[in-house]
């Protein structure tokens, strides 16, 4: 399951290639930036993480999340809005998206739309 985090702009919005830029600013070094039309994808380093991976009675939740073997966030763009995405993640890589929306929209005047 994904979770979508939608930053319309209240004015006109960044182009995709200003929302590729700070996206690969704001990760920093070690991250991967690609792009295939509007959509980016951002591989953050490490594998992803389960928080509650020492607890036995949570060993059934930790398989479910521990489906894919690296951690990456994909970042949709139109004039109106960016789609920041993540997919079957860990905990870590959901708090990096929601930053990059808080960032997003607290820089360029945008509104995050509940998720």
């Amino acid at each position: 399951m994904g979770i979508d985090r939608f930053v319309h702009w209240k004015n006109k919005g960044p182009s995709l290639e200003t929302v590729k830029a700070v996206l690969r600013d704001y990760l920093g070094h070690g991250c991967t930036i690609s792009s295939n039309g509007p959509r980016i994808i951002a591989m953050l380093q490490g594998a992803p993480s389960y928080p509650f991976k020492s607890i036995p009675d949570y060993k059934k939740y930790q398989e479910a999340a521990e489906v894919h073997s690296e951690r990456w966030i994909e970042v949709f763009w139109t004039k109106k809005n960016i789609d920041i995405i993540t997919r079957q993640t860990d905990e870590f890589t959901n708090v990096v998206a929601d930053g990059f929306s808080m960032l997003a929209a607290r820089f360029w005047g945008g509104i995050v739309e509940d998720h």
